[in-house]
């Protein structure tokens, strides 16, 4: 069942990332993607690069889920996609979850 959760919030994610770069005209420069960190616990991340004024600007979006919550971050800056990516990307990964106890 979980699975099933996760299995929908990438098909949304990847959708409306996909969606806002496509609409924004942006270059994604690490397209969406999705790894399992473990069985019941995914992190998902894209990275994009829009360029302005003789300037790039870059969009990272990460989010992970257990499927049935949802942390997302969205990191914008100057500069490379790329740079950033492979400067944040490891302590993302390094993400936890702790569930809830009601």
């Amino acid at each position: 069942m979980r699975s099933d959760l996760i299995n929908e919030a990438e098909i949304l994610l990847g959708r409306n990332w996909e969606k806002f770069a496509e609409a924004e005209r942006g270059v994604v420069t690490s397209p969406f993607s999705r790894s399992n960190l473990r069985d019941d616990f995914a992190l998902m991340s894209m990275a994009t690069e829009f360029r302005s004024a003789g300037r790039t600007q870059f969009y990272l979006n990460f989010a992970a889920t257990d499927g049935l919550e949802i942390a997302s971050l969205v990191i914008e800056g100057l500069g490379s996609a790329a740079d950033a990516e492979r400067e944040l990307l490891p302590l993302v990964r390094g993400v936890t979850y702790a569930p809830r106890s009601n």
